[in-house]
């Protein structure tokens, strides 16, 4: 159960079924669960959290939307290096959770970035991993 609900945020998830992919699914769910839980810490009760997963014939691509702090743009070039913290609200974070997650990522062969309007506009995290060359489109696991 993701802490966010006790707090009355929604999150919607768009359920795609099992999809084939050569990865440490620990590792992956360590990224996930990282945007996942920013998603919550600096979204309002009243705010929003939004997963969706596309896939075509080369990439699932994965983001994590929500309506929260937001990150300014100045601050954009730098979320994924080691102990950057841009607001007082992650004062108890060391700053790595991001850039842990772009390390794995990465090491998936993947690419991981964010868009954010600015301050109290949200973010999206935007995930793209391959999909496995011996999978076909519509495969399910």
């Amino acid at each position: 159960r993701i802490r966010g609900e006790q707090r009355g945020e929604k999150l919607q998830l768009d359920e795609a079924g099992q999809l084939p992919i050569v990865a440490d699914a620990h590792r992956l769910q360590q990224v996930f669960w990282n945007l996942l839980s920013n998603a919550v810490k600096f979204t309002p009760a009243s705010g929003r959290i939004e997963l969706q997963l596309r896939r075509d014939t080369r990439m699932y691509a994965v983001s994590v939307t929500d309506t929260g702090s937001g990150i300014e743009e100045a601050m954009l070039p730098d979320v994924f290096k080691p102990f950057t913290k841009q607001l007082k609200a992650n004062a108890q974070g060391l700053g790595l959770g991001l850039s842990i997650a772009r390390h794995i990522v990465e090491r998936h062969g993947g690419t991981i970035r964010v868009e954010s309007a600015g301050r109290n506009a949200g973010a999206t995290f935007h995930v793209a991993l391959p999909v496995p060359s011996h999978s076909a489109p519509d495969a399910a696991v």
